[in-house]
């Protein structure tokens, strides 16, 4: 899981359309303006949210499936740089540790 803040809004679908372009052909992508969940999970999951400050209006969550949308290693910062390099604007990505807890018995 991963967050980007952008320097400008844009719209659900062009942030698709960035994802679309940078995945392998076929996966299924969901983008939402807010919060919701999907019927079926695809490989990438993003919602956006509107911030407080004028500077970084737009924040994009992301949760995706790492083997399967072949992003590399740092799928923070080459999502910040793919939409940054589409549409000019300023990106800020912060990588989300995510812990797994492990049940001992």
């Amino acid at each position: 899981m991963f967050e980007i803040t952008l320097s400008t809004m844009l719209a659900a679908d062009a942030i698709a359309a960035a994802f679309f372009r940078l995945i392998p052909a076929g996966l299924k992508i969901d983008v939402f303006p807010e919060s919701d969940t999907p019927e079926e999970v695809g490989a990438i999951w993003a919602w956006m949210q509107e911030t407080n400050d004028p500077a970084w209006p737009c924040s994009v969550m992301v949760i995706h499936h790492g083997d399967e949308c072949e992003l590399g290693s740092y799928p923070d910062l080459r999502v910040a740089e793919y939409i940054q390099q589409c549409f000019g604007c300023n990106v800020f990505a912060a990588y989300i540790a995510i812990l797994k807890l492990m049940r001992y018995r």
